[in-house]
């Protein structure tokens, strides 16, 4: 089966759905996933802190392919959008 735009989509919420869920388990309870918010993303999952300051994570299932540049670049535009301390990328190995 071919991959859409729809199943891609999917894919993504429920890897960004298992990676909040799993922090909200076993480091805070507030970590949850974030509402889109288009031009002005925040980034994936919201609740993530160290020190007080916020951390912007952005979460790609991408098929198995990786592209570290492309998506470094994206969390740090989200992190000035947060005015947030880091932003960090998680990425689904195949």
């Amino acid at each position: 089966m071919n991959r859409t735009r729809a199943s891609a989509k999917a894919a993504g919420s429920r890897f960004e759905r298992t990676i909040a869920d799993h922090l909200a388990a076993t480091i805070d309870d507030r970590i949850d996933r974030r509402v889109k918010t288009g031009a002005k993303d925040r980034g994936d999952i919201g609740g993530v802190r160290h020190m007080g300051q916020r951390i912007v994570l952005e979460v790609k299932d991408y098929g198995g392919r990786i592209l570290a540049a492309e998506w470094t670049d994206e969390a740090e535009v989200e992190r000035g959008n947060d005015d947030a301390l880091a932003g960090f990328v998680i990425a689904k190995r195949r």
